[in-house]
């Protein structure tokens, strides 16, 4: 049987105090058959000269420097260049934990899905913070169930399921689908359409992917393009409504982002028409009127 390529991608940006763990994370994966596809948006610290360094000498990865456009270009990118029919993406101030890649490939082929995932470890200043049994088992999902697990507000599992790293797709899933540019949190305009082209989902109840806690992440840092994930949401709400999903879940992860969003725009302050706006929309929501979706 032909053991199938696995491009791994990994969008950076000025990460010079990181890239080496995820570089060495990556060699230390014994899945035979890797392609890393590093895309480098525009760094200006000392990220490429580092790269060289590591990468030297190692077929296997391709390194991509392009002008700094943000992270979703950054993934389209990886995603045009990739040769392999499987893809796994991996943060660059991140790593993989032991034989991650080859664990999500097994999961995938036994249970014959087209995506498989395993759990996570949140990590800061070599201290590592444990949210899984870690049991090992396989839990094969319907996309009904794994679009289920993105509604849990602010959960472990909701992150797991949300974000894109950590995850071995079938690379036919994004035919035609790109991140949006310009856009926060852009797993979360893309990930959830993913799902529903696949039929099966492979849940590894194992920790196989380290996610730093970085300080310099804009994840980290609130501002107005935090917004984009509200954004993210009507989406996800106007389609699957139009669908006769349920929307019980979806609606009250929605009002919660809302009243968090609310209180962080009322400290980061000078915000009041957009503080009045969402206020609008959440009162709305709680009266059980959803028409401004249309």
């Amino acid at each position: 049987m032909e053991i199938p390529l696995i491009s791994v991608i990994v969008p950076m940006y000025n990460v010079e105090a990181y890239i080496e763990e995820c570089i060495t994370s990556l060699l230390e994966q014994n899945y035979p058959v890797l392609e890393f596809i590093l895309v480098d948006d525009g760094s200006t610290d000392h990220t490429a000269e580092k790269i060289r360094q590591l990468t030297k000498g190692d077929p296997r990865f391709t390194y991509f420097f392009k002008e700094h456009s943000g992270i979703s270009d950054t993934r389209n990118v990886g995603l045009r260049m990739a040769q392999g029919k499987l893809v796994y993406w991996l943060d660059a101030d991140d790593k993989i934990l032991d034989n991650s890649i080859e664990r999500l490939y097994h999961a995938l082929f036994l249970t014959d899905a087209d995506i498989a995932m395993s759990d996570y470890v949140r990590y800061k200043d070599g201290v590592f913070h444990y949210h899984s049994d870690n049991r090992g088992d396989v839990e094969v999902l319907t996309p009904v169930q794994a679009l289920d697990n993105l509604n849990q507000y602010r959960s472990q599992i909701s992150t797991t399921f949300m974000t894109c790293w950590n995850t071995l797709y079938k690379r036919s899933l994004f035919e035609g689908m790109e991140f949006p540019s310009g856009k926060y949190f852009e797993d979360c305009f893309v990930t959830w359409k993913i799902y529903q082209r696949a039929e099966k989902i492979a849940y590894v109840r194992h920790l196989g992917y380290a996610y730093r806690i970085n300080p310099d992440s804009i994840l980290q840092k609130y501002d107005l393009h935090h917004l984009d994930k509200l954004e993210a949401l009507e989406e996800r709400m106007r389609v699957l409504k139009c669908q006769a999903f349920s929307m019980d879940s979806l609606y009250e992860l929605y009002k919660n982002e809302l009243a968090r969003q609310i209180d962080l725009l009322k400290n980061l302050g000078n915000q009041e028409a957009t503080v009045i706006k969402l206020e609008q929309k959440l009162e709305r929501m709680r009266q059980g009127d959803d028409s401004f979706l249309s």
